[in-house]
């Protein structure tokens, strides 16, 4: 049951922490708390990509016991290690708090979500593919999401707009 939760929740930061941006560059509040809120976001996302990745090496772990030569490709653990860097990395101050590192963030947790879909769009282009076989492909963008992201555009903001309103008094 927590497993389609992760990539639900990551895709709700991405969408969410992009919209935060792009308000920040137009209002001075949202300016002033971007660095809390992006520490809060990406401290968030950097647990749930944590959990992702332990699932797949489950899963992984799984498919290498079932069918040892199918499954042993390098591609497993260059997603493995990338992800791993990701989540590490977010536990820098300095860089969780940094404008750019995020937006490398939602572009690296984007690709990990989206991995199957580039894959299909990428491939269309053989001879070899067979695009009959595509409606049984599902994608994971349904509207709920939109909501999802808003509670956590709702949440984060709600967390890191605390400690600013008690520095206040």
């Amino acid at each position: 049951m927590l497993i389609p939760i992760l990539p639900t929740l990551i895709l709700a930061y991405s969408i969410s922490t992009v919209c935060f941006l792009v308000m920040s560059i137009f209002n001075r509040h949202l300016r002033k708390m971007r660095p809390g809120y992006l520490s809060t976001a990406n401290i968030i996302v950097a647990l749930a990509g944590f959990l992702m990745l332990v699932f797949l090496v489950i899963d992984v772990r799984k498919a290498w016991q079932m069918d040892a030569d199918k499954y042993r490709s390098a591609s497993f653990l260059q997603i493995i290690i990338f992800q791993l860097a990701a989540c590490l990395l977010t536990l820098s101050r300095k860089l969780r708090r940094s404008v750019l590192f995020t937006l490398i963030l939602v572009v690296i947790y984007c690709f990990f979500i989206f991995k199957e879909a580039i894959y299909h769009f990428f491939t269309s282009y053989s001879r070899d593919t067979l695009p009959s076989s595509w409606p049984y492909y599902h994608s994971t963008s349904d509207l709920y999401i939109l909501v999802y992201a808003a509670v956590y555009l709702a949440i984060c903001y709600f967390i890191a707009a605390k400690p600013s309103s008690a520095r206040r008094r």
